[in-house]
């Protein structure tokens, strides 16, 4: 049997969408998967921290299958192509921050998937990650009073992205991730109920408890939810990293997601509940959008 390899970088959305479009894809090839993971800055902890899984996991950064074809995302478009008509069997390693999929000219046989295809096939994939105990408890407390609510993802910029010695965050991250206001999102967040006829509650999920308290105030207690984390630095520990994916998997059960362009966060959460999207862009406008958008 031959081999994928897949080697994720970046943030935790990103891994472990790269890791859900492997799954799909060692399955419909038949290669076996291994799982290139180690701890990084913006995910610091082993996969085993956050899942149970049948998977090899590959801890040395380095390496690569030996005598395999190895592909790389394109610049910035940060999916990589497969084009099984000229790999044919031979093992592949793959290094992806983002997702990838499959591509062929070939005889149509099933063998292509897009990446709207591949989304689609996520929900299934994922399942092949079952979240540990502390994670999956954390959701079956909240995952009921979530349907048909709204998924209120507000990034705001961590510790860790602040320089050394003091620095001022980055003016691109700042400027970024610090809009909409709180008072922006508390506006957004009353239309999207009102407009879409959303009867759930609100879900937060928030690193900044300035953030938090604002959007309290706004509702009140009874109207949001969210995961009280056990850590507030973005990506300082394994718990941080817990609490991130449980509040990923929260987001997923809501109807709409919140999504400030371009936040992998909310988008794997909205492809794996089949949520709508409420994209906030730069001039301020506002894009209800399906799931598979990104």
């Amino acid at each position: 049997m031959s081999s994928l390899l897949i080697k994720t970088t970046g943030s935790l959305a990103n891994r472990l969408m790269a890791i859900t479009a492997a799954i799909r894809i060692a399955e419909m090839t038949g290669r076996e998967l291994l799982i290139g993971w180690t701890p990084n800055k913006f995910a610091c902890c082993q996969l085993d921290d956050l899942f149970d899984h049948p998977f090899r996991v590959i801890e040395d950064e380095s390496y690569v299958l030996p005598g395999s074809v190895s592909l790389e995302r394109e610049g910035e478009g940060e999916v990589v192509k497969l084009d099984l008509d000229q790999i044919g069997d031979r093992d592949v390693t793959v290094t992806a921050h983002h997702f990838f999929y499959l591509h062929s000219d070939g005889d149509g046989q099933g063998k292509n998937l897009k990446k709207s295809e591949a989304c689609r096939q996520f929900r299934a994939a994922f399942e092949r990650l079952r979240p540990v105990a502390i994670v999956a408890d954390a959701v079956a407390q909240i995952e009921g009073q979530l349907h048909g609510g709204l998924g209120l993802h507000i990034r705001r910029p961590g510790s860790t992205e602040l320089g050394s010695g003091g620095h001022q965050i980055d003016p691109r991250i700042l400027k970024m991730w610090s809009y909409p206001s709180d008072k922006g999102y508390i506006n957004l967040a009353r239309d999207l109920k009102a407009h879409l006829n959303l009867s759930g509650r609100i879900f937060l999920a928030t690193c900044s408890l300035t953030t938090r308290q604002a959007i309290l105030e706004a509702f009140g207690r009874d109207e949001v939810l969210f995961y009280q984390g056990r850590s507030y630095d973005l990506h300082s520990d394994v718990a941080a990293i817990q609490d991130a994916l449980i509040d990923i998997l929260c987001l997923s059960k809501t109807a709409v997601v919140t999504k400030r362009n371009p936040s992998t966060f909310a988008f794997f959460a909205s492809v794996l509940g089949n949520a709508q999207q409420a994209i906030i862009y730069d001039d301020g406008l506002v894009d209800i959008k399906p799931p598979l958008s990104y």
